[in-house]
């Protein structure tokens, strides 16, 4: 029996909107962005999506990744797949017996499905698929010891090790976000400092600019610092996970890796990427 517009409006159990149906029945061979706000049924239209993309037989389960920001709004993108595909299976079993043998679809946040990239493929890389997965909190006691045990001379940084420390593991993952390395980030600096020093009159704003560059060139040596004393210590922070993620991504044999696994991608408040987010899942 064909899957129909009426035998999904039975499953979700209300009949859609039009601008729903346009939503949830769109061609899967090209993007959609869908536009909303909140309260307008978001969740629903991508769990309806999956169902329609399985009760049509263009997808399976597992073909389909879904990824939102919060752990509380994968449980619940999950939560309702998971009943709409149950609900499916009863009226339409899948091909070879037992409900759940196609396997189901990942739903997880965004940083979850970078963790688990990065363990999949790290070894490409170099990274370890048992490397610790650091807190915050640990993340900030580790580089509290690189600014501790530095032999990199500061000048003028101003602040106390804890501050310092924080301001390391900040740039860390700025740096990580813009896909941008700490050299070039020196080399930025340097030319900003070298534009102030040879203005024929600089402004307080000029030199706040350039000293603040100064501090950003120190800075930088030891988020350089910090990342090897992760990898000495076998662990990763989120900056660590985005930026080998980006690494990965770029692989073509990890592309072809990912295409043939993945044949449908709900991407939850796509706006609030970053720019490595953003270029991984592209």
């Amino acid at each position: 029996m064909t899957f129909t517009v009426d035998h999904l409006h039975r499953i979700v159990g209300f009949t859609m909107s039009d601008e729903q149906i346009a939503a949830v029945t769109a061609d899967l061979e090209r993007p959609l962005l869908v536009v909303a706000g909140a309260g307008s049924g978001k969740t629903t239209v991508m769990a309806a999506r999956v169902l329609w993309a399985v009760g049509t037989e263009q997808v399976e389960p597992a073909d389909v990744v879904g990824l939102t920001f919060t752990r509380k709004a994968a449980a619940e993108l999950s939560t309702r797949v998971r009943s709409l595909l149950d609900n499916l299976y009863e009226d339409y079993p899948p091909r070879g017996g037992g409900i759940g043998e196609p396997g189901s679809p990942v739903i997880s946040t965004y940083h979850a499905f970078a963790h688990q990239f990065v363990a999949e493929h790290g070894l490409r890389i170099g990274v370890e698929p048992g490397a610790r997965l650091l807190s915050e909190t640990e993340a900030l006691q580790l580089a509290y010891r690189v600014v501790l045990n530095t032999q990199y001379p500061l000048r003028d940084i101003g602040v106390a090790p804890a501050t310092l420390a924080q301001i390391v593991v900040n740039l860390d993952q700025q740096l990580s976000e813009h896909v941008a390395s700490p050299e070039e980030l020196r080399e930025h600096d340097r030319r900003l400092v070298d534009r102030v020093a040879g203005l024929e009159k600089s402004v307080a704003l000029d030199r706040a600019a350039a000293d603040a560059a100064q501090q950003r060139i120190q800075v930088s040596e030891l988020v350089e610092e910090f990342r090897r004393e992760k990898q000495a210590e076998d662990v990763i922070d989120f900056a660590d996970v985005m930026r080998f993620g980006h690494e990965l991504a770029s692989r073509e044999d990890v592309q072809s890796l990912v295409y043939d696994q993945v044949r449908m991608d709900l991407l939850d408040e796509y706006q609030d990427t970053s720019v490595v987010q953003a270029e991984l899942l592209a």
